[in-house]
């Protein structure tokens, strides 16, 4: 019998993952698929080290005991996605949005966090290594919690999300009416 909080998310089998990521591939080699949208799905055990997942969707989605080992995730949108005990060692992340995402027990080690949105994130209980960078990202009103970084490998953040838009986003400009 399920539990409550599994009603509340779309569960994947292996398989549907599988067929998600090949049709992403083709999707972003302009070959027809069709963009990997994981939004309010429950992914739990999987496998995913070294896919191109860049431009995916994991919105309000729940990823636990997933290995992200060496992926691509740039451009993704984990807007108010939960992680936990995922690996995210050696990732390349840059421009995701991880607003409102909680992550716990994560590992972080030598993954490269660039230009990425953490605004309202909650950071708890992961690990990082001295490789880890967070570079030009945005942390508004995040949270963390036993959450230690070389504070070399944050490099040019911003904890103001209105300051980093203007910074890092030229469209910003435009869409704030200027």
């Amino acid at each position: 019998m399920k539990n409550q909080e599994e009603n509340a998310y779309r569960i994947l089998t292996e398989s549907d993952v599988v067929a998600m990521c090949e049709s992403h591939e083709l999707w972003l080699k302009d070959m027809g698929g069709k963009q990997a949208d994981f939004s309010g799905c429950l992914l739990t055990g999987f496998d995913l080290s070294g896919l191109n997942l860049i431009n995916s969707i994991f919105k309000n989605a729940k990823l636990v005991d997933i290995s992200l080992q060496g992926a691509e995730l740039c451009f993704s949108d984990f807007g108010g996605a939960c992680f936990s005990n995922c690996d995210f060692s050696g990732a390349s992340v840059e421009e995701a949005v991880f607003k409102e995402a909680k992550l716990e027990d994560c590992i972080l080690k030598n993954a490269i966090f660039t230009h990425s949105n953490f605004s309202k994130a909650k950071i708890k209980s992961c690990c990082c290594a001295e490789h880890t960078s967070f570079k030009n990202c945005c942390f508004d009103s995040a949270g963390f919690d036993d959450f230690a970084v070389n504070i070399n490998g944050m490099e040019n953040c911003s904890l103001n999300e209105q300051e980093w838009d203007l910074k890092f986003d030229p469209t910003s400009i435009q869409k704030m009416g200027g």
